[in-house]
């Protein structure tokens, strides 16, 4: 039986959401909430669906019941694994599997039964910026096979596995970037190394990954004017 949505809550709003909000805007009726909700404002609206889309908040159990067709998480990881904040950053670190997925809201973060996944592939030469880049590219396409098959009441879920790893933090993630300083006597060697060794188009430091040998470059560049908006990266959502 096709499911009847009228009304559309979405949660947070990073990019990939913003993009599914103006498309699902042309059908539906659509709240959009950044800041932390609350039961009241739920109940005011009357949500046939949840939608969470780069939302910073953990959601309520009676929020997260609360619509009659579910409450939905985009996630950009093949969970469990890297569940919690800034998954893609803990991706490109830990050279971890790469994919996303669409799982069911729970009160526990990023552990409700999965019903999209996609295994997303990259290599040695990525970096978190091209590695989201992409992930944001297929979220889109995977969304809205997501949402065909929650229409017509076709979606299966899949109980997530049990790991040992907890869910990242926030706080885990500006800890570790600011621990890469310029007192880090290493990490000095290391960036030195680099910059005498980057003289395009000679290929002076090569490494091999996988049977494939990707060359290694760096590019600094001065700051004059800080953008205060974009201090520090709080999250790769």
């Amino acid at each position: 039986m096709k499911k009847n949505i009228k009304k559309i809550l979405i949660l947070g709003l990073n990019n990939i959401g913003k993009k599914i909000a103006q498309k699902l805007k042309k059908k539906y009726l659509i709240l959009i909430i950044k800041n932390k909700i609350n039961l009241k404002k739920v109940k005011k609206f009357r949500p046939d669906v949840i939608l969470s889309l780069g939302y910073r908040y953990k959601v309520d159990d009676n929020i997260i019941n609360y619509p009659l067709y579910g409450s939905f998480n985009l996630h950009k990881s093949l969970l469990p694994l890297n569940r919690g904040a800034n998954p893609v950053f803990w991706i490109i670190l830990n050279k971890s599997i790469a994919g996303i997925s669409i799982h069911k809201m729970s009160n526990k973060i990023d552990q409700g039964p999965v019903c999209e996944q996609k295994k997303i592939f990259y290599d040695f030469s990525f970096t978190s910026g091209d590695l989201y880049k992409k992930m944001e590219e297929e979220q889109y396409i995977l969304f809205f096979k997501f949402w065909s098959k929650l229409l017509k009441s076709k979606l299966k879920f899949k109980k997530q596995k049990k790991i040992k790893n907890k869910s990242k933090t926030k706080k885990e993630f500006i800890n570790i970037i600011r621990s890469y300083n310029l007192k880090n006597k290493r990490f000095m060697e290391i960036l030195h190394f680099l910059k005498a060794a980057t003289f395009p188009p000679f290929q002076n430091v090569k490494i091999k990954d996988k049977n494939k040998i990707y060359n290694i470059e760096i590019k600094i560049t001065q700051i004059n004017k800080i953008n205060k908006k974009f201090k520090l990266l709080k999250s790769y959502f």
